[in-house]
Formats: C-alpha cells, structure tokens, sequence
C-alpha cells in the first residue's frame, strides 16, 4: 500500500472548514477575510497515523504541526508548517518525508506563499505558490528529474491552499451550523480547485489515549477520488468544541483498509481546553 498521503490525509481533512453558506451574501474578497482567535505563535499539535487492513493493525507514521510569526513580502505573517513522516520500521515498505508549508497575512490569514516538499518511496516533487491577492496563484512544480513547470491558476477569492483553509477554517463561528447542513469549501491542490464540502453531524465526546475525552463537533467530508480514497462522504472528523477547534481524531476507509490519525500532544494551545472531559 503507498502512504504517499500520510501527511496530506490529516492536512486535508483538518482544512475542510472553509466557507459557510452564508458568506455568498457579503462582498466575496471580505467574506474570506478572517481575524484570528484560536491559536498563537508557538502552538505544535501532534499526531500519529494508523493503518488497518483486516487483521493488520499498525502505526505508521506520525505529523507535526507549528506556527510561528515571520515576515515574507514585506508583510507581517504566520508561518504554518506541517511535517509528516513514516517510522522507520515502515520505511522498508514504503518511506514518507514530507514537508507543508504556508505563510499567511497576520491580519486576515489570507495566504501570500505555499510550498511542499514531498519524498515518498522513489518520487520526489516539490511545488510552490505564490498568491497574487485573491485571482491569481503562480504556480512552479518540479517532479524527479522532470524540468521545472510553470503554471498560472485563475482562483476565487474562497480559495485556499490546504495548510492555508486549516488556520482559515479553524477561526470560523459554528455555533450556528445546524444539523445535517453542508457547507461547500474550495480548496486548490496541484493545478487544479476543487469544489468539495463537509457535512456537520452534531455533538459526540472522543476518547484519546493519553490525553482523555473530549467533548467534539463532528463532521462528516466529501472525498475526491484518486490513488488513495474512495470519491464520497466516507471521512469522519472530530474537532475540540471550544475556543480552539483542534481537530483530535479522524478516520476514512481507503482504497485498501482503512487510516485512523489521532492527536497525541497539544502545547502552546491559544485558550484553555475547556471540551477536555
């Protein structure tokens, strides 16, 4: 089985919090324009990956995720960035060195530059973009020993790139979110948007090892298909239902088996952990 997608797994199914309905009422730019109240420099979550597949039952890998203040364009930013890895036991399978990385505006967490760096067995890519205002991505992608590619990508003033959506999404209000509503997102992977949704399911505590339960919002997200999942609203996700909307656990059957990433440790967290039970 390749877990190319270790890291991108928990990196996408925490940014599908993206746009709420409603934003399609205000001016589009500014419906996207987010003041952020949940995290602070200095924050780093923890996680570790799971893979099942009948009686096989293994962790695999872990992701880290940091943020700190920096400076990029001549402008105040968060740098967010996301490592994942595979334990070295698994390398002999199938071995993931990956590395997600955004600069964000510290005033309305819009992005200004994104860039990955992905080793995964035998393949190598590393791609980049540099945001220009809320149109335009310029994009340069280089895979192996491929030459460098150069892309423009017309955007909405919605889209994110995935590590970008994730300290969008987090700093929205659903305390107003209903039951069963689904709320569209957009995300831009490789060169291409795509037009995606969750779904909110209610209220359900979560168990963690190590750390306890807690009191979650829980959702449901639209999968596209591809190398690793299944197209449909098969991956399940639990956020803390408090001030700091940190997603703790998420599951979703793949192709073959299924992939668990739960949270193992959480410091620096902006507000108390008030959904801890």
């Amino acid at each position: 089985m390749k877990l190319k997608a270790v890291f991108f797994l928990t990196v996408l199914t925490s940014s599908v919090f993206l746009i709420p309905i409603k934003a399609q009422e205000k001016n589009k730019s500014e419906a996207c324009y987010t003041t952020n109240n949940t995290f602070k420099e200095g924050e780093v979550l923890s996680y570790i990956v799971s893979y099942n597949w009948f009686v096989v039952f293994a962790e695999v890998g872990e992701v880290t995720l940091s943020i700190k203040k920096d400076r990029i364009f001549n402008q105040n930013a968060y740098h967010f960035v996301g490592e994942g890895r595979s334990f070295d036991w698994w390398d002999k399978f199938f071995k993931v060195r990956d590395r997600y990385e955004v600069w964000v505006r510290q005033d309305n967490l819009r992005p200004l530059f994104f860039q990955r760096n992905n080793r995964e067995g035998n393949f190598r890519q590393h791609e980049s973009y540099t945001f220009e205002g809320d149109s335009l991505i310029y994009r340069k992608n280089k895979v192996n020993d491929r030459p460098l590619k150069y892309d423009t990508l017309h955007i909405t003033p919605c889209a994110f790139d995935v590590m970008g959506a994730l300290l969008r999404t987090r700093n929205l209000d659903y305390d107003n979110v209903k039951v069963g509503e689904k709320i569209p997102v957009t995300v831009a992977l490789d060169n291409e948007l795509y037009d995606l949704y969750f779904r909110y399911q209610g209220i359900e505590d979560v168990k963690v090892k190590g750390l306890g339960t807690f009191e979650c919002k829980k959702f449901t997200v639209l999968l596209v298909e591809g190398t690793l999942f299944h197209e449909g609203e098969d991956m399940i996700l639990w956020v803390t239902n408090d001030k700091n909307h940190i997603p703790v656990y998420a599951e979703s059957p793949i192709l073959i088996g299924s992939v668990k990433v739960k949270i193992t440790d959480i410091k620096g967290n902006k507000h108390p952990l008030s959904s801890k039970k």
